[in-house]
């Protein structure tokens, strides 16, 4: 319940991530309309998609300036960033498995 405070009340999620198994907070985080800024992990780009924003993890000036721009244009919304995009539709397990299992086939 505290986390799901904390992601509800964030303007942006960091995930400067070296490695991932599955990339469970950023959906959560996205889920909740909370834009996110990770590293360019392939799990990520399968799991989250073309919702976040994504940067090299050993560019600290990249994601400073990311950062920047997100929080500038919440200023702007009066609100979450990319509100008016398309809604964050979380992978479901169902489908995953139904994937996974089409290659054991």
């Amino acid at each position: 319940a505290q986390m799901m405070g904390l992601l509800k009340g964030a303007k942006v999620a960091l995930f400067p991530s070296l490695a991932e198994g599955f990339g469970l907070l950023q959906v959560e985080a996205l889920s909740l309309g909370v834009p996110i800024i990770c590293s360019e992990l392939d799990i990520y780009r399968e799991i989250c998609g073309e919702f976040p924003v994504y940067a090299t993890t050993s560019n600290a000036y990249a994601w400073r300036a990311e950062i920047e721009k997100l929080l500038h244009q919440d200023s702007k919304n009066h609100g979450r960033v990319g509100s008016d995009q398309a809604q964050f539709k979380a992978p479901r397990w169902d489908a995953h498995f139904n994937l996974v299992l089409q290659h054991f086939g």
